[in-house]
């Protein structure tokens, strides 16, 4: 009986054969998953290019477990990433007990550690990167910007920088604005400047100002 979990893999892509790997996956009924992300380029030309070169993912699932040996034969695959490749290669040198051989020798590759959580990321970084194509989406240090939130909507914020793909700190001021005798209208800090890190998809450039 097959060892193997249900979960997503890893899978090592043929030179420059990702895409082919995943439409031949997909033709077979597999859950497959290569993320692709759009660039544009001089001249506003776009150009689609694969998020991770050399490597795909690929889900099975319980009614796929026996179909297994039909993975490494399909096109543009090279072979499923190990996660076990320590017992393994102590396997092959010989430095475990004998009594744990005969099940050892049927180790097969194992899920992503986390992978349902994985994916879920990386499919977010792919929405976020495809956004990010559009200029009002990317944020410079000193972007004047307001947090989609009713806590913070109405506060001056100012971008400093970002601190991955998705997040980015942000410097909440809390300020207020009073008339003085004159008409003049001026801004007192209620409180001292906060640091705050965000969601990017939660900014938007306030109208009217840019950072340098």
């Amino acid at each position: 009986m097959s060892r193997m979990k249900e979960g997503w893999y890893l899978l090592k892509a043929r030179t420059k054969q990702e895409q082919r790997a995943y439409e031949n996956l997909e033709n077979q009924g597999f859950d497959a998953f290569c993320p692709i992300i759009k660039r544009q380029e001089k001249g506003k030309v776009i150009k689609e290019e694969v998020l991770f070169p050399g490597y795909l993912f690929l889900y099975l699932d319980l009614k796929d477990l026996d179909r297994y040996y039909l993975i490494r034969s399909t096109r543009g695959v090279s072979t499923v990433v190990q996660f076990n490749q320590v017992s393994r290669r102590l396997l092959e040198d010989g430095r475990l007990p004998a009594n744990s051989g005969n099940e050892l020798k049927e180790l097969l590759p194992q899920p992503i550690p986390n992978g349902e959580n994985i994916i879920s990321q990386i499919k977010e970084m792919v929405v976020f990167l495809e956004q990010s194509r559009d200029s009002d989406a990317v944020f410079h240090t000193g972007d004047v910007v307001t947090v989609c939130n009713p806590l913070f909507d109405h506060l001056k914020a100012t971008f400093i920088k970002g601190i991955s793909v998705d997040r980015g700190v942000i410097l909440i001021e809390y300020i207020k604005q009073q008339r003085s005798i004159d008409g003049t209208v001026e801004e007192k800090h209620t409180r001292p400047p906060r640091k705050l890190t965000v969601k990017l998809k939660d900014l938007k450039k306030a109208d009217g100002y840019q950072g340098h």
